[in-house]
């Protein structure tokens, strides 16, 4: 052979040897494609479920804000689709215009509780709770409350467990009452219970009560009984009841009737004088100091004169416009949230805590009579046991938190939580209240006790 035909053959030779480290790529490529073509289909059911889900959570949220859109909807009398709404209005309206009544007495019968409905002509609702189930999970107002209807208005009548219950309910801030049953025995109508309820009724400033003598049909005699009833006159008055009007009957099935021709029916708190206690002050160019707050009493029209009344001497004012939520008001009245452009009046002129009332309406005081009570550890005080004689906390009229002293009566060294006591109070600064107004005491921001104004010092 020639080196040509030596060389090529070698070179043939070289080719057919296998040669590991020699990769096929051309080879590879065409097998790999089909391969993930084969496996993409394992994703799809990954992939429609995703898309099943995500579609199904679309889907609840249009539902939610669907529902949240139709509940938002303004509440309108006129509308006809919105029954449920006119109801609400209509009884959140007749709530107003309910008489509150309490019956409090030494003890309160279980009889009396039983009768009490079937005196009504038209019984509309009852909130019966166990008194001992409610004591012991610290509530603070133990009873039932009954709704009913006479033939000429509606009461709302409270039935404490005890009597303890009924004076919390008396010094509440919650639960002005309108006029209260007493219970009364003609075998023990100078028990000290019944003398301490009538006091306290007194203080919290109702003048209108009706007596209910529960052993009174045990009296056969006529005579016995129109003694009893005299002696319990003679008592009523000595706390400012009158003497020969109060109604007093033996038979729980008059009270109703005569609630309606004793209690007369209450003034609506929009015709009462003007008061609103200021929540807050800010200042707006070009138009001046403005207070915000809820009215409490009264109405109030642009340029109405108005007094600001605490934390030093009355200021005369005048409204010069009102607003809420940005729009100008030609009148608002008791419950509104209202903004009170004030005339001539600057921003450090008035404070929270203040009232803004109709001229003469009511006037401040820093110190006065009062009656408390002392919340125990269930009801939630922050007082392990008792206060002394003298005793510094706060004092929360409406908006008003101020500091003030107590100081129990001359033959009390101490004042026990669970209880309750007259007492003097004196504030550091004069704060607007009458006869009548409620507050609390407060400390670290929870609530130690209730109270009412007995009377003001000047």
């Amino acid at each position: 052979m020639t080196d040509n035909e030596n060389q090529f053959q070698k070179n043939n030779n070289e080719i057919d040897k296998p040669n590991n480290n020699i990769q096929a790529p051309i080879i590879n490529k065409p097998i790999d494609l089909p391969i993930k073509k084969e496996n993409s289909p394992k994703k799809t059911p990954l992939f429609t479920i995703t898309i099943i889900i995500s579609l199904l959570i679309i889907i609840g949220l249009i539902f939610i804000s669907s529902k949240v859109f139709i509940n938002k909807k303004p509440n309108k009398k006129t509308d006809s689709n919105s029954n449920i709404n006119v109801k609400n209005n209509t009884k959140e309206q007749s709530n107003d215009n309910k008489l509150k009544i309490l019956i409090a007495g030494a003890e309160v019968p279980e009889d009396f509780k039983i009768l009490v409905p079937i005196a009504l002509n038209n019984y509309i609702n009852e909130n019966s709770i166990n008194c001992n189930e409610e004591k012991s999970k610290g509530a603070l107002f133990n009873g039932s409350y009954i709704e009913a209807k006479s033939n000429i208005r509606e009461y709302g009548i409270y039935m404490p467990c005890d009597f303890l219950s009924s004076v919390k309910v008396l010094l509440s801030t919650e639960n002005a009452q309108d006029g209260v049953i007493v219970i009364m025995s003609a075998k023990e109508m100078q028990k000290p219970e019944t003398i301490e309820l009538l006091s306290i009724v007194n203080k919290a400033n109702i003048e209108k009560i009706v007596i209910y003598i529960k052993d009174g049909q045990e009296i056969s005699d006529k005579n016995i009984l129109a003694k009893t009833e005299k002696e319990i006159r003679n008592l009523i008055e000595k706390y400012g009841f009158d003497k020969e009007k109060t109604p007093i009957t033996t038979n729980v099935k008059d009270i109703i009737s005569l609630l309606d021709k004793w209690l007369p029916n209450p003034p609506k708190i929009e015709e009462q004088p003007f008061l609103m206690p200021i929540e807050d002050v800010f200042e707006i160019t070009n138009q001046g100091t403005i207070v915000t707050g809820r009215i409490e009493n009264g109405s109030i029209k642009p340029n109405d004169k108005m007094e600001i009344i605490g934390f030093g001497s009355a200021q005369k004012t005048n409204a010069l416009s009102l607003q809420a939520f940005r729009k100008k008001l030609d009148y608002a009245e008791a419950k509104d949230n209202v903004e009170i452009v004030l005339k001539d009046i600057q921003k450090n002129d008035v404070i929270r805590g203040q009232v803004l009332a109709t001229p003469g309406s009511i006037s401040s005081y820093k110190s006065f009579q009062a009656t408390i009570y002392l919340l125990t550890a269930e009801e939630g005080t922050i007082i392990s046991h008792s206060i002394p004689k003298n005793y510094q906390t706060n004092f929360y009229f409406r908006t008003t938190d101020i500091k003030g002293t107590i100081t129990l009566k001359q033959d009390r060294e101490q004042l026990n939580i669970g209880s309750y006591s007259d007492i003097s109070a004196t504030l550091e600064t004069n704060v607007a209240m009458k006869k009548g107004d409620r507050f609390s005491l407060r400390e670290n921001g929870k609530t130690i006790g209730i109270g009412i104004v007995n009377k003001t010092n000047n």
